[in-house]
């Protein structure tokens, strides 16, 4: 399929991109992931609490990144309580770094570092990547990489559903 969003070049700056997305197979998800907690504690993809899992691969110096925050945000304020749960996946900055950022920023969602295991596997091929994933069926409901403008009203559509089904 073919999306249409904002990526970071290799020149750091914004770019408006249009480009053939790998296709991420919506069967069960194998791989099991290992990030780090900010205290330090090693963690497991299959560890994650949460009835949907949404993963945000990200870095602190991307503007694209930065600027989805405010979606993810009000993501986490409208679904927590009905089981989202959304990490911040940073594979890049180090863990002391990303610790000040969460305190600064007041997140209010888990950041965790590491997760370069998993990138491949969930399809990371720039930043933003988004992945939502069913922890019980263990398959990808959503996948995008980039800013959107949508982003919010895309992955409401696919929570609001994700979880009817549920009940």
């Amino acid at each position: 399929f073919i999306q249409k969003g904002y990526a970071i070049t290799t020149v750091d700056f914004l770019e408006e991109v249009e480009e053939e997305t790998p296709v991420i197979d919506n069967s069960a998800f194998t791989v099991d992931c290992t990030f780090t907690t900010l205290d330090g504690d090693s963690v497991l993809l299959s560890g994650l609490s949460g009835n949907l899992l949404l993963l945000d691969y990200w870095y602190m110096s991307c503007a694209p990144c930065r600027k989805s925050m405010p979606t993810l945000y009000k993501l986490h304020e409208a679904y927590h309580e009905k089981g989202l749960r959304i990490y911040g996946i940073n594979p890049v900055d180090k863990t002391e770094h990303i610790k000040r950022f969460q305190s600064e920023k007041k997140t209010p969602y888990a950041l965790l570092a590491g997760g370069k295991d998993c990138t491949d596997s969930l399809g990371v091929n720039g930043y933003p990547t988004f992945v939502l994933i069913d922890s019980k069926s263990k398959k990808i409901l959503y996948h995008y990489s980039g800013f959107s403008e949508t982003l919010y009203e895309e992955l409401s559509v696919i929570i609001e559903e994700a979880l009817t089904n549920k009940n």
